[in-house]
């Protein structure tokens, strides 16, 4: 029975791999659900409707594009670290960066401008700024938060954690990752044992 060990690969080596690949979806879903929402505020405010609706859906696109991140807002008072948010926030911030809640709302709204008319547009440009500002989320390396509120690094060096003990800096790779080891980045080797894998 052999043992196995991780060797990392350096960010040079990353390239072309899935998570570059999956950013590159998410900013190609972006680029695809903006444009979406700027072809209906043109198309049901511009071009169909008046000047007051065609500013309603413009504040509306642009009011769905930044409220996932106003969580933030909740627990401001209370002292956390630099790069959190209040625990209290976390559940919040979530949820609103959730795409399947936000494809859940925008299929019901869609679903209610096919029934009842234009009326719901403004719930369905919403919808469709919501689901871009996650994946521009997304694309840049943002994910969830985690319960205390802090946010798992996305590349091995990206962030430095120092703490002050007994008056000496003590520099960490970030807030969890004490090693250059990255989540689903290493490769497996076969070796005779613990010793040869560690020379």
């Amino acid at each position: 029975m052999t043992n196995q060990a991780a060797a990392t690969l350096s960010p040079g080596e990353l390239e072309g791999q899935p998570l570059y690949r999956l950013r590159w979806t998410w900013l190609g879903l972006w680029a695809l659900l903006t444009g979406f929402a700027a072809f209906e505020v043109v198309k049901h405010g511009f071009v169909n409707g008046s000047p007051v609706f065609a500013s309603f859906l413009t504040a509306t696109a642009v009011g769905a594009f930044i409220a996932p991140d106003l969580a933030f807002l909740i627990g401001i008072s209370d002292q956390v670290e630099k790069g959190s948010i209040s625990t209290r926030a976390v559940p919040f911030y979530n949820a609103a960066h959730r795409m399947a809640v936000a494809l859940a709302f925008t299929i019901a709204t869609a679903s209610s401008v096919a029934l009842f008319g234009p009326a719901f547009v403004g719930a369905f440009v919403a919808g469709l700024s919501w689901m871009a500002h996650i994946s521009i989320d997304r694309a840049v390396g943002y994910g969830l938060r985690n319960p205390d509120g802090s946010r798992d690094l996305q590349t091995p060096g990206a962030v430095a954690k120092v703490k002050v003990r007994d008056d000496e800096p003590l520099v960490t790779d970030g807030p969890f990752i004490d090693s250059k080891e990255q989540i689903s980045r290493f490769a497996v080797l076969a070796n005779a044992g613990r010793d040869a894998a560690i020379s």
